[in-house]
């Protein structure tokens, strides 16, 4: 049996066929925009959806659709971008965060898969990051002194959350289009999340294979966590920590 995701914020599907190519069933989308629900229903007709996220009730999914393994979303941007006026997670569009939180809490067993524009790392000095953090995590952590980095990792009673910056130009995109990703773990598996968003093929004894001119893979995660690495005793009573991604 396939494990099953619900797609909040989906647009035009682009997390819900990457996840289908990974083994997903998506079971639900939600999207407010009649574009991209007229897209979703072309390639996705037999998929439930749903057109307003503050009218979703998690609670009767496990009835309609039967176990939900993943609640992923990219949530609205608008007030987190650099470009915007940055009103942040206080802001009518960003503040939707907190409807993707309400759904996922609803269905703890489930892991969370979310993306954002890196702005997000510095809306309100920082201060929002941390509130994303610690609604996932339900542990809510001091902002850094010199900020958050690229990476890392955050845990607490709900789980474990852990971000990374990608760009699409290092998998095979021809366009720069830097975002944070962000995956919780359930609090059944405390590092999850981490070994998700750092890949086997970057941790020692794992060489990683050659890349073409131009390419570099992120230095390993202990690394970039200090000398003594990221491991579950170190995060698991609330503790976080944050790396820096290599610089490409």
């Amino acid at each position: 049996m396939r494990p099953k995701a619900v797609s909040l914020f989906a647009g035009i599907g682009g997390f819900d066929l990457g996840l289908e190519r990974a083994g997903f069933e998506v079971v639900r989308q939600v999207d407010i925009d009649p574009f991209c629900l007229k897209v979703l229903e072309k390639h996705w007709p037999h998929v439930d959806k749903g057109t307003d996220i503050r009218k979703e009730e998690p609670e009767t999914y496990a009835e309609r659709y039967g176990s939900i393994d993943l609640i992923c979303g990219g949530f609205p941007c608008q007030d987190l971008s650099v470009a915007g006026k940055r009103a942040g997670l206080a802001g009518e569009r960003s503040g939707l965060f907190f409807e993707l939180v309400r759904i996922a809490d609803a269905v703890p067993s489930a892991w969370v898969l979310a993306e954002n524009v890196p702005g997000l790392l510095s809306s309100r000095k920082g201060a929002d990051f941390a509130i994303v953090l610690g609604e996932l995590s339900g542990f809510f952590p001091e902002v850094p002194a010199d900020g958050w980095r690229n990476s890392g990792v955050c845990s607490g009673p709900k789980g474990t959350v852990a971000w990374r910056v990608l760009d699409a130009q290092y998998f095979g995109v021809a366009q720069r289009r830097r975002r944070v990703f962000i995956v919780r773990s359930p609090a059944t598996c405390r590092s999850g999340a981490f070994q998700v968003l750092f890949e086997s093929d970057c941790l020692p004894g794992n060489p990683p294979p050659s890349r073409g001119k131009g390419q570099r893979l992120a230095r390993t995660p202990t690394e970039g966590f200090g000398s003594r690495g990221v491991d579950v005793e170190q995060i698991a009573n609330g503790n976080y920590a944050i790396g820096d991604e290599a610089k490409h």
